[in-house]
């Protein structure tokens, strides 16, 4: 993962990157990435993989990315239907919740 710094003179180009969560090679692969209300834990969802929510740890002092912890899913329609599209924290950050994708192929 790759952050950058976003202040009020605007923002770093220097990344910090951090090895860790999943590697979506050069696959056309879509989701969604919250953050807590603290800033504290990110949240990712990517449609078509393996029905997994990711979450890590955020440090806002050096833009690390640390510690996943995969959740697996099992959508309404069971396994191979549709998988998990958007995510949301709670005001609290004490529930991490996603959304299932909804579409017609």
């Amino acid at each position: 993962m790759h952050a950058y710094e976003v202040d009020a003179t605007g923002v770093n180009n220097t990344a910090v990157v951090s090895n860790t969560g999943i590697i979506l090679a050069n696959n056309n692969f879509y989701g969604c990435m919250k953050s807590n209300p603290q800033g504290t834990q990110l949240a990712a969802v990517h449609q078509g993989i393996n029905n997994q929510v990711h979450v890590f740890d955020f440090n806002k002092a050096t833009g690390m990315v640390t510690g996943t912890t995969t959740i697996t899913v099992t959508p309404p329609g069971g396994a191979g239907s549709n998988t998990p599209y958007g995510v949301e924290f709670s005001q609290t950050a004490t529930c991490c919740t996603h959304r299932v994708g909804m579409y017609q192929t």
